[in-house]
């Protein structure tokens, strides 16, 4: 087995060998998680510990599961840099497998505290939050266990909103469903799709003067088919981008495709990472008479795009 727990990242310079910790998979870092990651940064100021996240790669539904029944909301480094900012001082991965899952509760804390990297002092979990084999682990599990070890333990309640739970999956059915605003208030930021640029049918370049990036979707959700207002960062420069996300009637094309053209950019983008952010569905996709109505339609999409990015 892989080693079990180990350092992804450490910005701070450990003062003290204590820590407080966050533990859960975070997935997306939404307000729950944070409110998570605050409190144990509170902790760790008030006791002198240091504090830090701990968080489970590959995501445990992966790993129990099909891997591809779940789309996680963002690559690692970003959900790392959003829990640094939520004041992790350091993160840690639990390298999860199918042997940790058969663990009971017990087995599984006992592991964590004894894991040699940091003296636990605290840890904080969201109140509803179940680890161990089938679930066994939740918010009683925890405090009778470290009430025994002394090490303070705080369940932190669940954020709301409008009677919902916020939640990863509460995130995944709003980018789903199309409901970006929606995302957006409740999250603080618009949904983003990240992945690799891949070849694509090279139609976009050469016959509307639109190029594209074919992106090969890795992390986020595939929102209803239509074409998308959005933005994306290269090499520190933001672009505004049009995205025809679904097929391309008009080439006859019917398999679904992320297509995204990055206004103003030149350059190539074949291989590399690109995370875009969606902000706006600007239409439906439908079906045009000639390539020529189509790129009328384009130079209308652009126009659009600009203007609902320069808006936000």
């Amino acid at each position: 087995m892989d080693k079990f727990i180990e350092f992804i990242t450490n910005t701070g310079n450990f003062p003290s060998p204590k820590a407080v910790i966050a533990l859960g998979v975070f997935d997306g870092v939404h307000p729950g998680h944070r409110k998570v990651m605050e409190t144990a940064a509170t902790l760790a100021g008030e006791t002198g510990a240091v504090a830090g996240a701990v968080t489970f790669i590959p995501h445990p539904r992966q790993v129990l599961g099909n891997p591809d029944e779940i789309k996680l909301l963002m690559p690692e480094a970003d959900r790392i840099a959003n829990l640094q900012k939520a004041g992790a001082e350091f993160v840690c991965k639990i390298n999860f497998s199918k042997e940790i899952a058969a663990w009971d509760a017990k087995e599984f804390l006992e592991e964590l505290v004894n894991c040699g990297l940091f003296q636990l002092t605290g840890i904080c979990v969201g109140s509803n939050w179940r680890f161990g084999k089938n679930g066994s682990g939740n918010r009683k599990v925890l405090e009778k266990f470290c009430r025994e070890r002394n090490i303070r333990f705080i369940p932190v309640e669940e954020v709301e909103d409008h009677g919902s739970i916020v939640s990863s999956t509460l995130l995944r059915k709003l980018t789903a469903a199309g409901m970006l605003e929606e995302f957006k208030r409740i999250y603080g930021d618009y949904p983003k799709l990240s992945g690799i640029v891949r070849s694509g049918m090279h139609a976009a370049g050469k016959d509307l003067n639109a190029p594209t990036a074919n992106l090969e979707l890795q992390y986020g959700v595939m929102v209803p088919d239509g074409v998308y207002a959005g933005y994306s960062e290269v090499d520190g420069t933001r672009y505004p981008a049009v995205l025809n996300i679904g097929f391309a009637p008009t080439y006859g094309v019917k398999k679904k495709r992320i297509e995204t053209h990055l206004i103003g950019f030149s350059g190539n983008l074949y291989d590399r990472d690109l995370t875009v952010t969606l902000v706006k569905k600007l239409r439906d996709i439908c079906k045009f008479d000639s390539v020529e109505m189509l790129k009328k339609q384009i130079v209308r999409d652009v126009d659009a795009a600009k203007k609902a990015v320069t808006e936000i």
